[in-house]
């Protein structure tokens, strides 16, 4: 998966699309927070195919993003057309999150058939050290990172829109998120984060010795695979089709309630 700066720049390109949709009722900060609060696997006990609705052997193939896309009326408490622009920024956000993490994995499959190898434990360093490195080299990539900044200071509360995941869940990986990346990330954002995820000092310390050690190698490592900013341009136009499609299909739906009432 991406890590979550990389999804905080993914959703800032996305949201004109958004904007482009909605018009002025187009909402940034719920739209930030749903391309975050996927990765709730990550700081609660949540399985990843709960949140993600897919195994990680599947995920390249788009099953996530086309499961969101198909049985959004489940998982939503409130049917897709009756959402109010906050709910649908909150929405459109978790699938942009799916679908970026489907186009992510299948871009690092194909770069692992380049370089030999089979996935990224077969990679000379540890992989958090790796989507650190990613998530630094994404810091001065930001168009308006102050503007991504204040609307996340302000957006507090999510409203409780899932019904597949506990919102207490979403909710606690939403205050994580938003606290770190309120600022530019550097490596030392990552152990911030893992404080606020309750990991004990003594580990912390550890990972930290571990970035020291492999951090610069994951770095030129990273830049020498290729163009970074190719890959996110890759992600973000595939992840507006994918945002088309479904909002394409509400609006088909809503024709269709429309006709038969």
């Amino acid at each position: 998966m991406p890590p979550l700066n990389m999804h905080l720049l993914i959703g800032e390109r996305l949201f004109p699309l958004l904007q482009a949709e909605q018009g002025g009722k187009a909402r940034l900060a719920p739209f930030l927070a749903g391309n975050l609060i996927v990765d709730a696997n990550s700081f609660t006990e949540l399985p990843r195919e709960a949140t993600h609705l897919v195994s990680r052997e599947e995920e390249p193939r788009g099953l996530g993003y086309r499961r969101f896309i198909a049985t959004a009326p489940r998982l939503l408490r409130r049917p897709p057309a009756a959402l109010t622009p906050e709910e649908m920024a909150l929405a459109s956000g978790y699938l942009a999150h799916l679908a970026a993490d489907a186009f992510w994995k299948a871009t690092l499959h194909r770069l692992y058939r380049r370089l030999g190898i089979a996935s990224w434990r077969d990679l000379p360093f540890p992989a958090d050290v790796f989507l650190t490195e990613i998530s630094v080299l994404c810091t001065p990539r930001f168009a308006d990172f102050p503007r991504l900044a204040r609307a996340m200071q302000r957006y507090r509360r999510l409203p409780p829109l899932f019904a597949h995941v506990p919102h207490a869940a979403l909710q606690r990986t939403w205050q994580i998120g938003r606290t770190v990346l309120q600022r530019p990330y550097r490596r030392s954002s990552y152990y911030a984060m893992l404080a606020l995820k309750g990991l004990p000092q003594a580990e912390i310390e550890a990972v930290e010795a571990a970035h020291r050690r492999y951090g610069d190698e994951a770095r030129r490592t990273i830049l020498g695979w290729g163009d970074l900013d190719a890959w996110l341009a890759h992600i973000v136009t595939n992840a507006e089709a994918v945002l088309r499609e479904w909002w394409q299909s509400l609006a088909a739906d809503r024709t269709a309630t429309a006709k038969r009432d």
